[in-house]
């Protein structure tokens, strides 16, 4: 008997409108838009792949589709495992549905470990709701590319200037009129305050002015988007992968 899993997507990212099957990964996933009942939702017949497999190649997918997509949130949901993928449905539990333009996908798995996690760093920075986290997650992507050691602060400090996103540039402007070390500032004063407690600065929700942080939070996104755009090399289409270089 064919057992296919099924689990259901929320997010903004572009989703199709009808039944659509992809190949991705050697695999073939079906695409399903919501319904009335049941959330928007992905399937795979588990031949030749585990579930634990193929939840991995959801997420794969999902985070490719995030970065093309303009950094749109997106994550899995609840599953099912059952025989015929037409009869699954996964109860809807948010009062969205994805929609928009996706009428084909021509992207494969990323080989290369570091840019993979990197783009599942950017696909979970976007999606999860809290500010501080927010934060972290784009820091997480420079430390993928760079490491964590003292060099970091002269590499980030050479890519501020190709920044074109424009609140990021603003707040840029903001804190070198205070002649701030804008690298030492977003390390030891954001990523560090935020994720150790025991340090000084550290970050109190009830204290910190999210408005503040949130300006930080334009700079550091614009530096993990061109990181890993020309660092490394992942392409924003999802008609190919052609772009992306060792």
């Amino acid at each position: 008997m064919e057992r296919w899993l099924t689990r259901g997507v929320v997010g903004y990212v572009l989703w199709p409108t009808k039944e659509t099957t992809i190949n991705f990964g050697g695999h073939e996933i079906l695409l399903k838009p919501a319904t009335k009942n049941d959330e928007q939702a992905m399937c795979i017949r588990l031949d030749g792949i585990n579930e634990k497999e193929a939840v991995r190649l959801f997420n794969q997918f999902l985070s490719i589709l995030s970065w093309c997509d303009g950094g749109q949130s997106v994550q899995l949901t609840d599953g099912i495992i059952a025989a015929v993928p037409a009869s699954i449905g996964v109860a809807r539990k948010t009062g969205s549905s994805l929609s928009g333009t996706f009428e084909a996908f021509n992207r494969s798995p990323i080989d290369d470990p570091r840019k993979r996690l990197a783009l599942a760093l950017y696909r979970e920075a976007v999606t999860v709701d809290s500010i501080p986290y927010i934060f972290l997650g784009f820091y997480k992507v420079i430390g993928v590319c760079f490491g964590e050691n003292k060099g970091i602060s002269n590499k980030i400090a050479e890519i501020l200037p190709n920044l074109e996103d424009e609140l990021a540039k603003k707040r840029l402007e903001e804190l070198e009129a205070n002649k701030t070390d804008i690298p030492s500032y977003l390390y030891n004063q954001r990523r560090c305050a935020i994720a150790h407690v025991t340090n000084d600065p550290v970050i109190n929700p009830d204290e910190e002015d999210t408005w503040i942080l949130s300006g930080d939070v334009y700079i550091v996104r614009a530096i993990a988007e061109y990181l890993i755009e020309n660092e490394l090399g992942i392409s924003k289409t999802i008609l190919s992968d052609k772009k992306e270089f060792e």
